[in-house]
């Protein structure tokens, strides 16, 4: 099998694999958003925050200004 390699030369399974790994240790997470978010940055923060909560993590959910969320959503 081929690997994956980012543009860094980094293995991509490999890197996913050890985020992974540290997401499942971690009891306290803060997961960051980017500034004037979407509906998939504010979606995919809060999905992978419902996820680590569900799995005992105390979890902060965060992104920048503005700080409301978009009437659009």
């Amino acid at each position: 099998m081929t690997a994956l390699v980012d543009a860094a030369g980094e293995d991509v399974r490999q890197a996913t694999a050890t985020a992974a790994a540290l997401l499942m240790a971690a009891e306290d997470v803060t997961l960051l958003a980017h500034v004037r978010p979407d509906a998939d940055a504010l979606g995919s923060a809060l999905a992978l925050g419902i996820a680590l909560y569900r799995r005992g993590a105390r979890v902060q959910v965060s992104f920048g200004a503005p700080d409301h969320v978009p009437e659009s959503l």
